[in-house]
């Protein structure tokens, strides 16, 4: 049997598109004279809202802001226009895109000063997710978020592991001094360090027993290079450019 998800009809990414539009004046503003993040935030899950809407044409509700990355700060005085749409769907939720673009209202400078990406669910009548029609990308920008939504979903899906833990571990009942307290009586009832080793340590190891720098392997061995240098990364291991900076330099303020 064909899956409820799959059977509706998919839907253009055009279909959500939402374009939001507002002046910075001085009450949304810091001691900088820049727009506050939580302003901008503000702005960015109203605009995911209607995109999420139009799409499910069920009432949603934010699931995750997965991501708000501030390229630009925005001044008084400046505009900032907002637009977003669905990327894609899976079952229930949908993933949001939102683009926002600072513009001097006198110059006309324009700049990707944030982007962001979210996660909406659909609601039924009963209150519990409902399924959602997937999303047919049509714009090369369209399908590239479209192509690149799986692996930011896993990412979703490690990182509300990692909330869920630490709402565990730091629930209602934790107390900072209570926690400090503890660390402070485990650290007093660990062993005394003479010269750098812990006491126990001391009389056990072997003299000049310590780590000894491996040795590079032969020519055409195949094996490993010895230790890499302390606190750097090596290049295969040095971790990725965050994507939204990737589309800001990409489309820019233009797109």
């Amino acid at each position: 049997m064909i899956p409820h998800h799959q059977a509706m009809p998919a839907k253009p990414a055009s279909d959500s598109y939402t374009i939001k539009a507002s002046i910075v004046l001085p009450p949304d503003t810091n001691h900088h004279g820049t727009i506050f993040g939580g302003k901008l935030m503000a702005y960015i899950d109203d605009v995911a809202t209607i995109a999420a809407t139009r799409h499910a044409r069920r009432p949603v509700v934010t699931a995750s802001t997965d991501s708000v990355d501030f390229l630009h700060p925005v001044k008084k005085g400046d505009a900032v226009c907002l637009s977003a749409f669905v990327t894609w769907a899976h079952k229930t939720s949908m993933e949001i895109f939102v683009r926002v673009v600072t513009e001097d209202l006198l110059s006309g400078e324009r700049k990707v000063c944030a982007t962001s990406f979210l996660t909406f669910v659909a609601l039924g009548e009963d209150g519990r997710p409902a399924e959602v029609a997937p999303v047919i990308p049509e714009t090369l920008e369209e399908q590239r978020l479209h192509e690149t939504a799986a692996e930011r979903k896993q990412a979703r899906q490690v990182r509300r592991k990692e909330s869920k833990l630490f709402a565990e571990v730091l629930g209602p009942d934790f107390s900072l001094r209570k926690a400090k307290q503890t660390l402070d009586e485990k650290r007093a009832s660990r062993p005394q360090r003479v010269g750098g080793r812990s006491a126990a340590r001391a009389g056990l190891e072997p003299a000049g027993a310590r780590l000894q720098p491996r040795e590079e392997p032969a020519a055409g061995s195949g094996a490993p290079a010895g230790p890499r240098p302390a606190g750097r990364l090596a290049a295969a291991d040095a971790p990725a450019p965050r994507l939204t900076e990737a589309y800001a330099n990409a489309w820019g303020s233009e797109w």
